[in-house]
């Protein structure tokens, strides 16, 4: 990408969603070849995509100043590498491959102590066979495409964030907690003894396939200890979940939640678990 044009893909956006729209023009010219001994495997696609989110010359900024990052991917590839190594695990890799984009980005915000990092809309990642490559390359595009759409089917969910649970977001209020009728019920040991998490801690309102998030009962009662996201209390006015979101359900000191403290709980925002 040549100087000029990386100096206006840094130019930032007037408004976010009027800036998002033409973002997706812009960025599409992001086209890496890829060279290197051997077959491309899964896990060199996977540093790829990760060096292509985080590309200076891939990014733009909101009107305040939020980093925007591709998050719409084509893999091309050649026909008889995609047959052998990607076609019979195609559904996994997707998944692992965003798994690492959220996690990469996650980091990248952590230390910064704050959300600047975002990604333009829903990830979508795709593989495609292509004549022109042989085994050794690819060939990667990305672009910020706030249109991409979850695949029909799919639900939103939270899952613990040790992993091996999760809980799908399919009614239009969904209750965490740690009392047995919540929708969310965290019986997790250290939860039910250290009883620092509220029965009915916090809430999920579903609104035309968006999600909020609200501190206390859907009655009005706040949470003892509040609910955080992404290391930050939880407005009144709640917040917006977006894939990936961090939710710490209460915490002894509210300007420093933490994970590792016995009786807390961490949840995050799947947009997509099948």
């Amino acid at each position: 990408m040549n100087k000029t044009r990386k100096r206006r893909s840094e130019r930032y956006l007037p408004g976010l969603m009027s800036g998002l729209d033409r973002l997706a023009q812009r960025v599409e010219t992001g086209l890496q070849n890829l060279r290197q001994p051997g077959p491309v495997l899964p896990a060199d696609v996977g540093k790829r995509l990760l060096e292509a989110m985080l590309a200076p010359e891939h990014i733009l900024e909101d009107a305040r100043y939020f980093k925007i990052v591709p998050n719409d991917y084509l893999i091309e590839l050649n026909e008889a590498n995609y047959q052998r190594h990607y076609q019979p695990v195609e559904k996994v890799l997707y998944r692992q491959w965003r798994d690492k984009l959220l996690e990469a980005l996650n980091t990248a915000n952590s230390r910064l102590g704050r959300r600047e990092y975002r990604f333009g809309g829903r990830v979508r990642l795709r593989l495609q066979p292509v004549a022109d490559l042989s085994e050794t390359d690819i060939r990667l595009r990305c672009q910020i495409n706030p249109a991409v759409d979850a695949p029909a089917g799919t639900t939103a969910c939270l899952e613990l964030w040790t992993g091996g649970r999760r809980w799908p977001l399919r009614e239009d209020v969904t209750v965490l907690g740690r009392e047995e009728p919540c929708d969310v019920c965290l019986d997790l040991p250290d939860v039910q003894q250290k009883r620092l998490i509220s029965g009915r801690h916090a809430y999920i309102r579903q609104k035309d396939g968006h999600f909020r998030l609200y501190d206390g009962s859907p009655e009005g009662k706040a949470s003892v200890n509040g609910t955080f996201v992404n290391g930050r209390q939880l407005p009144q006015a709640g917040h917006p979940l977006q894939e990936g979101d961090l939710i710490i359900l209460a915490s002894l000191d509210p300007r420093q939640p933490s994970l590792d403290t016995p009786g807390v709980a961490g949840l995050v925002f799947r947009a997509e678990c099948g």
